[in-house]
């Protein structure tokens, strides 16, 4: 799979941000590094589709919190209690 350059919405759906090749394959698992609104997964999944993908399993690996956000701040004041977005979730240190 291949990215395209982007427009200036670059994080808008649209299947052309992806060129996939022709496959045989019916089930695609799809990796993507962070969600933010969603639309590289959905781009990439709509390429692959294109070319006879059946079904796409996106998993994504990383999504950064920021508490200034409405919603977010929600989450963590809600379910997420213990969570610190300044510190990593892996070394307990300071990003």
């Amino acid at each position: 799979m291949t990215a395209n350059n982007y427009d200036d919405d670059a994080r808008a759906f649209n299947a052309s941000h992806f060129t996939a090749p022709p496959t045989t394959a019916s089930h695609v698992l799809l990796l993507d590094d962070t969600w933010t609104t969603g639309g590289h997964l959905q781009s990439a999944s709509a390429a692959l589709k294109a070319q006879g993908v059946l079904r796409i399993t996106g998993l994504v690996i990383a999504r950064w919190l920021d508490p200034s956000w409405s919603t977010t701040k929600t989450f963590i004041s809600e379910l997420a209690q213990d969570f610190d977005p300044t510190l990593c979730p892996y070394t307990g240190t300071p990003c």
